[in-house]
């Protein structure tokens, strides 16, 4: 859902997403833009690895896909 929000502010208008960011959400946009991204790279739903919080997939972001799939599935 954020996700598309983020597309209804953001086109043509990134001072309007960070607007939304600052006083809808309570976080700065790129805050909300990792969590996005957070939510997208990681199937965060299938509970996988209960022992993951946000930041411990955020610090996975950087990692090549195949790894980051293998630390959070391990296969």
């Amino acid at each position: 859902m954020v996700f598309e929000i983020k597309n209804k502010f953001y086109e043509g208008n990134k001072k309007g997403w960070g607007e939304f960011c600052e006083n809808i959400l309570n976080m700065n946009y790129t805050t909300a833009n990792q969590y996005i991204r957070v939510a997208l790279e990681f199937d965060v739903t299938s509970h996988q690895r209960t022992d993951f919080g946000f930041e411990h997939f955020k610090a996975l972001l950087p990692l090549p896909i195949n790894y980051r799939t293998y630390i959070v599935t391990g296969k």
